[in-house]
């Protein structure tokens, strides 16, 4: 399977969202990129303690029809993407995961896509341009809303090391496979993710414009939703509630994703730099209540009873997963 082109934006914290990267340049679409031979999964996730517990509401009615020594999918104790989201220097971030990239890691693949596509100005200039644009943004000579100058703050701050260090060393990695462009780089390194059918890449592809017809998105949503990964659950939940509205089994996606480990309290960034900036959110409460409540009376339930069936269909590989709709 391969990806095709690259989508600004992607669903990262690549987040991106400045204004002022209006001064993109076009991205381009990728050559196929020759790889290695596929090696055992190298994140497996842990089954140890230290999942966040459900909010009561929508954890206890699920949970308590399940034996203890019922299987249960693995919980990622230190999920590829949190990292990502962590890091304060991107290109610090990407160089240490160039070379597990490069042999085959599929997640570190995906995540120095997704640093990459949030910093794709900064590869285009240098670091006196870079400099100068935020003395203007501190100055308010730019006019953004209060969260896109966070936005920036938080972009200078990741991906300064971009404009000052350059990206040749990415650039002569990738050797035969770089791309004419600098801003195509990111494009290069999600199709080596989708090759390896890692589910975040599976689900953005399938949503992306292109040439795949409804059955192939569908077949890329089935085999992320197999996956066990609570990223691509994640992602299930944000591209439904996009679509119409939190409705029940969505909850039900970002119920399964919080219980198998992903970020889901009050300050995550998904959480409050992004669905609170479109969605009105009170200032405390966990992401899972504050979202149940928007829903009809008895549905967060029913959303909580859905992920304990939905993990049971997963560990028995039942392929009729309910799937957000792909308009």
């Amino acid at each position: 399977m391969t990806g095709s082109g690259v989508e600004q934006g992607g669903g990262s914290l690549a987040w991106g969202g400045a204004a002022i990267l209006l001064l993109l340049a076009a991205l381009t679409l990728l050559p196929e990129v020759p790889e290695p031979a596929a090696p055992p999964r190298p994140h497996a996730p842990s089954s140890k303690a230290g999942s966040p517990a459900f909010p009561p509401r929508l954890a206890r009615p699920a949970e308590a029809e399940r034996s203890v020594a019922e299987p249960r999918l693995p919980v990622w104790t230190d999920h590829p993407r949190q990292a990502y989201e962590r890091a304060a220097d991107l290109h610090a971030f990407v160089h240490e995961r160039l070379a597990a990239a490069l042999a085959g890691d599929a997640a570190a693949n995906h995540v120095i896509y997704l640093a990459l596509e949030e910093c794709h100005w900064f590869l285009l200039e240098d670091a006196q341009s870079v400099l100068a644009l935020n003395q203007r943004m501190l100055v308010s000579d730019i006019d953004l809303s209060p969260f896109e100058q966070r936005q920036w703050a938080l972009e200078y701050q990741r991906c300064l090391g971009f404009s000052v260090n350059g990206v040749d060393a990415i650039g002569t990695a990738l050797g035969d496979a770089r791309p004419g462009v600098v801003t195509a780089f990111a494009s290069v390194f999600f199709d080596r993710a989708v090759r390896r059918d890692y589910a975040p890449a599976l689900v953005e592809l399938a949503y992306r414009p292109g040439p795949l017809d409804t059955e192939g998105r569908r077949e890329l949503l089935q085999l992320a939703a197999a996956s066990g990964d609570p990223e691509a659950y994640w992602l299930l939940f944000t591209h439904g509630e996009a679509h119409d509205g939190v409705q029940t089994e969505d909850l039900a996606w970002l119920n399964l994703a919080c219980r198998l480990g992903w970020e889901c309290g009050d300050s995550a960034a998904w959480y409050r730099d992004h669905y609170c900036v479109r969605q009105a959110c009170p200032r405390t409460g966990e992401p899972l209540d504050v979202i149940a409540a928007r829903l009809a009376p008895g549905d967060a339930q029913r959303a909580g009873e859905m992920a304990a069936a939905l993990e049971r269909a997963i560990l028995a590989g039942d392929p009729a997963l309910p799937l957000p709709p792909l308009q």
